[in-house]
């Protein structure tokens, strides 16, 4: 009964073990992808898909500012006029970094014009086709929450706080029972120290001591050169 119960004990620590592992995994990642999604840089697709951070409002009331959209990957030649884009500007003002703008038509070069909805006129810049990194799909209305808590100070260090927090709930039952067997073990080597004492104490009285039969030896030699000790009725005689 006693195993059994050790048993479940010893399942449900790591099936809690294994959550904690996964929702701090999570939690990290997530991290990663906020810091990362906040930088200009290359897009990295899974699976054909990746997740793009859209700052302003330009392509209000379809795509509000500060949300998550998920982006496709695209063959340029796919595109059409209508579809919504993200790709590298090359506007001064931008910066180099990614834009997120409606495909309004295209020049004679076949270079793409764009256009935010919430934008008065076109963009400046015209579009090379190999600038562009992939087609809008729709908004992610959670993650946008999630993203802009954690785009801010207190967003990051409640993660921070989360990841630590699960960390410990993971490892400290195996840094508990670790403490606890080396503690026995502590326990055990010192009562083996004090029986080993012990025992030797025991070894060195029984070699002090004369064995019985070495004790009768002398004795009996003692009486040899003494001779017999007197007897009461020897004492009345004299």
């Amino acid at each position: 009964m006693e195993k059994t119960k050790k048993r479940k004990k010893s399942l449900l620590r790591r099936v809690l073990n294994g959550v904690s592992i996964v929702v701090m995994l999570a939690l990290t990642g997530l991290l990663f992808f906020v810091v990362l999604s906040n930088a200009s840089g290359n897009v990295t697709f899974i699976a054909g898909k990746t997740v793009a951070w859209v700052r302003t409002g330009s392509m209000e009331p379809v795509i509000p500012a500060r949300s998550y959209i998920l982006v496709e990957e695209v063959n340029p030649r796919d595109l059409v006029e209508g579809d919504i884009i993200m790709f590298r500007s090359t506007d001064p003002t931008l910066g180099g970094a990614f834009n997120t703008h409606r495909i309004i038509g295209t020049d004679d070069r076949g270079w793409f014009i764009t256009k935010g909805d919430n934008n008065d006129k076109e963009d400046e810049k015209r579009v090379n086709p190999i600038a562009v990194r992939g087609r809008y799909v729709k908004n992610l209305p959670a993650l946008s929450k999630v993203g802009a808590f954690l785009s801010t100070p207190a967003g990051i260090t409640t993660l921070i706080v989360l990841i630590l927090a699960f960390t410990a709930a993971a490892f400290s039952p195996d840094i508990i029972a670790g403490m606890k067997d080396k503690e026995k073990e502590k326990k055990q080597s010192e009562m083996d120290a004090l029986v080993r004492a012990e025992v030797e104490r025991m070894k060195k009285d029984a070699s002090k001591a004369p064995l019985p039969a070495e004790k009768d030896l002398q004795e009996a030699e003692q009486t040899d050169r003494e001779g017999p000790a007197p007897s009461p009725d020897d004492k009345k005689e004299d």
